[in-house]
């Protein structure tokens, strides 16, 4: 209630697109003005907000902004992150994505094999061929005989997933694909010390990396030994900086971060620690045992299921091209069998059986709780949330992409009941 959502996209082809698509499924928001549309730049967003008699983006500013695969597209990303900020309240929340540079390093390799090519075009137009337009179409056909004859040493053909995943992607995205992978006007990677750069130049938290888990020590060291040594590495950032470094698979930095208090101080400093407040709600909080637990992509009687099977000690995570496992606590199961969106944690303890002691309880739920958040698998939310799996259709083709996957990893849509 009393809520409002706003489009906001440079190309005005895609303004349509968004509200030809929305008018079909909510045809109620967009007649009554709960779903606004508009083209233009999110640097003018400010100058946008300001426009006290168009009103392009409603009235007042943001709660929550989504900018997903837009910040390294632009010539200065910060600039587009503090022309974000501007337009948030304090306190308000953003996600952006942006790209990672050490998983696409073969991508950055290619872009300038073509730059390459680009700069000796511009020369030619120089030497009295001023005329000609650039030859978007025979850049684009270049890049498709470049891969086709890359070496075996190339860093695109190094790692097998990672060539077959990107042979997938430009076939299934044609031109545009490949003008967006190899032939982009910008694309600015970022490694994790840029991106908390950039959040500090905009005055913004980093509250969390989206999976938690991936920028974790833990989730690829298991030596005891060497655990306990890095813990000399105090700093969040470093140890997140030491985790990208050692995986060496980040191809996104998906990052929530909200915007600092007036009078907040900066962005946390280079020694900041786990003392940053997080948003993530716990059931350590007041009423914390309230709080339902929502299993996402998985039903938790099915997984359940599969750990006393398989008597797994551990839960495996495929991500992209990299195995993971994590260490499950012994009730996984058991609590794991009765989270179904519905039930809070405190009915979720009751319906135990045999009955464990509350703090035994306490400590294998918060174990999978960062497990699993950890994976972008549960949330904790104040109210009941449905799932509606796969259609026999959707299974069917998930079961030919993905024959190797266990059907509790499908995706699934939630719905939540509250309104």
């Amino acid at each position: 209630r009393g809520y409002q959502v706003v489009h906001l996209d440079l190309s005005p082809s895609s303004v349509t697109i968004a509200r030809n698509r929305i008018a079909l499924s909510w045809p109620d928001a967009v007649q009554t003005g709960r779903v606004i549309f508009h083209s233009g730049s999110l640097l003018d967003v400010a100058a946008m907000l300001e426009d006290a008699a168009a009103r392009p983006l409603g009235v007042g500013k943001f709660d929550y902004i989504d900018c997903l695969g837009v910040l390294h597209h632009l010539k200065q990303p910060s600039a587009g992150l503090r022309a974000l900020q501007s337009v948030l309240k304090d306190g308000g929340g953003l996600a952006f994505m942006v790209y990672g540079e050490l998983g696409r390093i073969g991508i950055y390799h290619m872009q300038r094999m073509m730059r390459l090519f680009m700069e000796a075009e511009q020369q030619e137009q120089h030497q009295g061929q001023k005329d000609r337009v650039w030859p978007g179409r025979t850049f684009i056909n270049m890049s498709r005989r470049l891969l086709a004859n890359l070496p075996s040493t190339n860093w695109l053909k190094m790692d097998r997933w990672r060539w077959k995943k990107l042979l997938r992607s430009v076939n299934g995205t044609g031109e545009s694909g490949i003008v967006d992978m190899f032939l982009p006007g910008h694309d600015v990677p970022m490694r994790v010390p840029e991106v908390y750069a950039m959040a500090d130049a905009a005055d913004m938290e980093i509250v969390s990396f989206v999976h938690p888990a991936l920028y974790r020590l833990e989730t690829y060291v298991h030596d005891p030994a060497l655990l306990k040594d890095m813990q000399s590495i105090r700093s969040r950032r470093k140890r997140e900086e030491f985790a990208e470094l050692l995986s060496g698979n980040h191809f996104h930095h998906f990052v929530y971060a909200r915007k600092l208090f007036k009078g907040g101080g900066g962005g946390g400093g280079e020694e900041e620690e786990e003392a940053i407040r997080s948003s993530a709600a716990s059931i350590d909080d007041p009423n914390g045992w309230d709080l339902i637990p929502v299993p996402v992509r998985f039903r938790g009687k099915d997984l359940a299921r599969v750990i006393r099977t398989k008597e797994l000690g551990f839960l495996p995570w495929k991500t992209r091209n990299l195995q993971l496992f994590f260490r499950l606590p012994a009730l996984a199961a058991d609590i794991l069998e009765h989270m179904n969106g519905r039930r809070t944690v405190a009915a979720i303890f009751e319906r135990l059986t045999p009955a464990v002691p509350r703090e035994q309880f306490r400590a294998a739920f918060l174990h999978i709780q960062k497990t699993m958040t950890g994976m972008g698998k549960l949330f904790l939310s104040h109210y009941p949330v449905t799932y509606m799996g796969p259609s026999g259709e959707e299974r069917e083709l998930m079961k030919a992409l993905y024959p190797t996957s266990p059907e509790w990893g499908y995706y699934a849509l939630p719905h939540c009941q509250h309104t």
